[in-house]
């Protein structure tokens, strides 16, 4: 409860490059949950051990649109623009037809999702081991 209350929330993020070049320190480290669980037994040095152990792994989603729109707007705040991550996708494609030489994957977006609930199995495309070395 410290941390925004998270329990019982899934959290996705739109940008696999953000993930892995950006905001890494979820792969190195692990969930919020598990840093602060070690942080709070163990301090500084459970934090270094979270790091030690284990192995990261990617799991990409194939989210509906409809729930991919309201998980990124879960309180139903008015939007200026359109609500994330259509801007952000609009950005990318209009850049790449400006430049279809640009990756799009090269991009650190972060645009996150949030779910209430467990994500269904059926949404999981595929899963892949992170090298972090």
């Amino acid at each position: 409860m410290r941390s925004g209350r998270r329990e019982g929330q899934v959290h996705l993020t739109v940008s696999r490059a953000g993930l892995e070049n950006g905001f890494n320190h979820y792969l190195r480290e692990g969930s919020e949950f598990d840093w602060h669980v070690s942080h709070h037994l163990l301090g500084a040095e459970g934090q270094g051990l979270m790091a030690a152990d284990g192995q990261p792994y990617l799991i990409a989603l194939l989210v509906p649109g409809d729930a991919a729109l309201e998980s990124c707007n879960r309180y139903g705040m008015p939007t200026d623009n359109f609500p994330n991550p259509v801007s952000d996708l609009f950005r990318v494609w209009s850049y790449w037809l400006a430049y279809p030489d640009y990756r799009a994957s090269c991009l650190k977006l972060d645009c996150g999702m949030v779910f209430s609930d467990i994500v269904p199995v059926s949404w999981i495309d595929r899963v892949k081991k992170i090298d972090m070395t």
